[in-house]
This record gives structure tokens, sequence and C-alpha cells, in this order.
């Protein structure tokens, strides 16, 4: 097991602590504080072999601090690696001991304690997520930081941004940078940051979407539809008109679909071998995310608070759970995910919502829960 921080724009930081497996025991660095809504990610390596080790694990930790004790529950990193990723909500000692189902000796009986500090007031207008995650004020009306600060969203949409579209270079931008071919992620944020934004709308991920030889918009061979993606222009895969992405008849919809991979090729899941076209939830793609979740870190880093659709129009037959993609996103970083989804055009057999869309949010606050409630 490994333990590693994050690193904010100002400080390096290092989970300080005591950490046990059995008998043995390590003092990780300490050369750093920690302070209260960093995020901190404890690293396993399960030594059991599972045939899906999305599906056939779960691991956890269970976090206590200051008027604070909840399970926060980890996510598949690839190969034999989960996370876990947690804040303290206050400053003072906090501790974690860790379990998994089924239990596997690279989690089960690990534990650490840590303290954790108060930021200054310059250091929280250096970054405003320093001031914790955004929730509703007590009336309802508006948003507030944890600490009460009001929040203010004024937002860009970049709905594409999570893919290659606009790619995370991991290179310097410039404070004189004006947006124009080749734009990167950091530049497209030191931009909007620079005019006062704090904020973008980007879709997670676009399972079904790829330039193939199917329109943007069609159903399988039992009239179900698959896929109601936006159109890749001059591509034309069909010959009489077909339906567009607002649901009409269109010359427009016998475009095939715009290709939505990540800044290297990878699709945010395997396609299903049972149903064709459409992804397999059950089959994931950690590399995907990884992708995604190095835009997250340098969005929490300049202070930004994404709003983040898990995906629009489609899912296709036989419908993804909401909460096994919002599982996947992300974790600890100041997002706001939306509840009711965004629909241009889907069919009754195509859309899910009502009864089946709450009943999966209500199960990802049971997997994801906030440690602000």
């Amino acid at each position: 097991m490994n333990i590693k921080s994050y690193l904010f724009p100002f400080f390096c930081l290092f989970f300080t602590g005591m950490a046990t497996h059995n008998a043995a025991a390590f003092q990780t660095s300490s050369a750093e504080e920690i302070h209260v809504w960093e995020m901190q990610e404890i690293t396993f390596q399960v030594e059991n072999t599972y045939d899906n080790y999305y599906t056939d694990v779960r691991v956890w930790v269970d976090l206590t601090g200051p008027d604070f004790s909840k399970r926060v529950y980890g996510f598949w990193d690839g190969e034999n690696i989960f996370k876990v990723r947690l804040v303290a909500t206050k400053p003072g000692e906090w501790k974690w001991s860790s379990g998994s189902s089924p239990q596997d000796p690279g989690v089960n009986q690990l534990s650490g304690t840590f303290t954790a500090v108060e930021w200054t007031e310059q250091e929280k207008e250096e970054n405003p997520n320093r001031r914790g995650f955004v929730r509703a004020m007590p009336n309802g009306h508006a948003l507030q930081y944890a600490d009460g600060t009001p929040y203010f969203m004024l937002g860009d949409t970049w709905l594409a941004g999570s893919t290659w579209r606009l790619p995370f270079r991991n290179a310097p931008t410039s404070q004189a940078y004006l947006p124009g071919p080749g734009i990167g992620f950091e530049d497209a944020v030191n931009y909007r940051k620079n005019q006062g934004f704090n904020s973008v709308s980007m879709i997670a991920a676009f399972p079904n979407w790829e330039a193939d030889r199917n329109p943007s918009t069609y159903a399988d061979e039992n009239g179900i539809f698959v896929r109601n993606a936006w159109e890749k222009f001059g591509y034309d895969v069909a010959s009489n008109e077909g339906i567009d992405a607002s649901g009409g008849e269109s010359y427009w919809g016998t475009f095939t679909a715009k290709n939505m991979r990540d800044e290297y090729g990878n699709l945010p899941f395997a396609m299903s071998s049972e149903h064709k076209g459409v992804s397999d939830f059950n089959n994931i793609n950690p590399e995907y995310f990884q992708s995604l979740d190095k835009k997250m870190q340098y969005m929490s880093k300049e202070g930004f608070v994404p709003l983040l659709e898990t995906i629009r129009r489609d899912a296709g037959p036989p419908g993804m759970p909401i909460s096994t993609l919002m599982n996947l996103l992300p974790a600890m970083y100041n997002t706001l995910f939306p509840v009711t989804g965004h629909r241009t055009f889907c069919s009754a057999e195509f859309i899910w919502t009502g009864s089946p869309r709450i009943s999966a949010l209500q199960q990802s606050s049971l997997t994801r829960p906030s440690p602000t409630t």
C-alpha cells in the first residue's frame, strides 16, 4: 500500500500519519501540513485475482474526525490498483481504517491517522476551493462554500471538454494567451479564469459516440435507439434522410457521429458483445477516466467548480445506471452534478427517467457519500 497527496497550486503536500499492516508499521513523509478540504488519496494493491476488478470488488475506508464519521468508497484504477480519496472537513485529528468486500489481504486491516489544519484567509483568496465543497444555502435559493461564503457561478460551456477536442497538454500556458487553433485545456481554463469565470459545464462521457458506418442517430434491429449523437458533417453514411440530433427528419441525419474519445484514443467503456453499438457499462476503461481526472484536478487547482453531466441523450439498451457512471467520476473535487439531465431528442424506448433514475441517484448517494452531510 502506498499513500500520496495531490498538489495544490502553492504547496507540495504529503500525507502524514501512521499506517499499520498486520504487525508492520511505517511512517510516511511529513514535510508539509495537511489542510482541510485538501484531497488525500490512499492507494491499495489487491492481492487476490478477480474476473472483473470493477464489478467484483468494493474497497473503502471508514473515516472519523471532528463531528464526522462516514464510510468512503474507493474506485478501481486499473490492473490491481484501488484508490480511496478523502478530505478533512474540519481542523483536528483524523483516523481511517480500510476494508473490502470480498476481503482482500492487500486492503483489509490497514489504518492511519493525520492532522488537518485550517487555511489562512490569504490562501483561501488564492483558491476559493479551499473554503470547502459548494452546497445550497439554508434558504435553498443560492449556493455557498462550506464556510458560508457565497458562491456565484459564472461558467462557460465546454460540453466536449472531457475529450480530445480540448486536449490536456500538461504544459504551461501564458497569461497573455488568446484562443486560437491548437488551444489546449490549460489555455482555455487560464483564459476564462482571467475573465472572472469560475466554472465550466462538461459532459463526462459519450459512451456510444463514434465515427463509424452508422448515422449519428439510429436504432437497432428491434427499433430501439442506441445513439443520438452530434453529426460529423461531411461524412455521409446513408442514402436516405435520417433523424438529426433534434429528432426531426433531416439530411444531416445521414452523417455519422462525432468521435468522442480522449486524447489518447480511449473510449470510456468497452463495446458490448450482446448489444451491438452499445457500451458495456460493466467493462470500463480506467485510462479514459484518468484522462478526465487530470482535467478535474487542474480545474480544482485553478479554483473552478465544474458542472459535470454524466452522459447526454443516449445510454442504449439495457440503459446505463447513472450511479454506475457517477462512481467512476473523479471524486473529492469541488464539483456540481445536475440531478436532472439534458434531453434534446430521445424516443420513448430510449429514455431513462423517472423512478429508475431517482433510484439510481439515491443508490449513488449511498455508494459515494458526501463528506459534507
